[in-house]
Parts: C-alpha cells; structure tokens; sequence
C-alpha cells in the first residue's frame, strides 16, 4: 500500500523552480533524488504564492530515507525560494470502509 505525504509551501511556485534550475547540486539531491530514493509520483497544485506537493512513495520507510539524505539540500531550497516552514501531513489510501 502506498505512504502520501502531502507538502505546502509559502512560496511563489516559480521562485521554487528556478532555485532548482539555477543550483544544478539542490537540484541533483532533491529533484533527481527524489527519484533515485523510490518516489512514485508527484502532483503539484499551484495557489496564488504558494504551492502544494503531494507526493506518493511505496512506503514510509523509503520516504523518510529521502528526507535523511537530501535534508539540508531541502533547508537550502526553502531558504532560496523564501519559504519559512512547510506544512507536511502524511496519508494512506481508504480502506473499502472509509472509501467515498
């Protein structure tokens, strides 16, 4: 079963993806290690200055070993695009009795 994680950021979405493009080693540890660390996919939902990831990992496990090897490149990045603190909430798919 899947582990979601979903991730708000107070920040421009496009200042985000410029401090990326424009830093080849945050880019390297976050947008292909992400990758490199088993994510599944990712879905990217933009507001007016701010931005919500919510991304799906095989599990938990595999998430959190991302998050321990790309730490301060993920300091890094916020302080770049301005973001002072995200707000990360973690889910799991409905079991038949939750389901809609």
């Amino acid at each position: 079963m899947s582990f979601f994680v979903s991730i708000r950021f107070n920040a421009d979405p496009k200042v985000a993806h410029d401090a990326l493009r424009q830093n080849p080693d945050l880019e390297q540890a976050i947008q292909k290690g992400i990758y490199e660390h088993g994510l599944i996919g990712c879905q990217r939902l933009v507001g007016d200055g701010e931005f919500l990831d919510i991304d799906e990992w095989p599990s938990e496990a595999v998430r959190d070993a991302f998050v321990a090897a790309a730490g301060p490149a993920l300091k890094k990045w916020n302080q770049l695009m301005g973001n002072p603190e995200t707000e990360t909430h973690t889910w799991r798919s409905a079991t038949e009795d939750e389901a809609f």
